[in-house]
């Protein structure tokens, strides 16, 4: 928790059917970070990131934070992941880590996929590691920080 979280040089943005190549960084006064490593099926939980909407419109309404969905696969996957991004066409941005430089600049986030989900303050330092959707005593802890001013 006391340690900035720092992004990826460059990923590659899909959204609307269109990719692009970006310097990556924090864009809102908070971001929640939701990470898949190359050991999880990318796919599978692309699929899920729908859970998410209510949370990206909370987001949006507020201006408080932003979502940011940040995928790492194996280099032999990254191509369907493309493919399953423009085939699904979320409402929403996938970013992926395409020089898989997420992990190797945060070396001290777990492996556990427990804790792959964070809000980032403005400072870079997480202020939440737990996914939000995951349960209503989670959401309420998300919300409480999300509504403190001092983030």
């Amino acid at each position: 928790m006391q340690s900035k979280i720092l992004m990826p040089h460059v990923v590659e943005r899909i959204y609307n059917g269109e990719d692009a190549i970006l310097d990556c960084g924090m864009t809102g006064p908070a971001e929640l970070l939701v990470f898949v490593d190359s050991l999880q099926c990318g796919t599978c939980q692309i699929s899920k990131f729908y859970r998410f909407i209510d949370i990206i419109k909370e987001g949006e309404g507020t201006g408080k934070y932003n979502v940011m969905f940040l995928v790492s696969p194996k280099k032999e996957d990254m191509g369907a992941i493309r493919e399953h991004i423009l085939l699904v066409q979320p409402e929403y941005p996938i970013y992926i880590d395409v020089n898989h430089e997420f992990l190797k600049l945060n070396p001290q986030i777990p492996n556990d996929v427990r804790f792959h989900c964070m809000l980032i303050g403005k400072e870079g330092k997480p202020l939440l590691v737990g996914d939000p959707t995951g349960n209503e005593k989670m959401m309420r802890l998300f919300r409480e920080v999300i509504n403190n001013d001092d983030n």
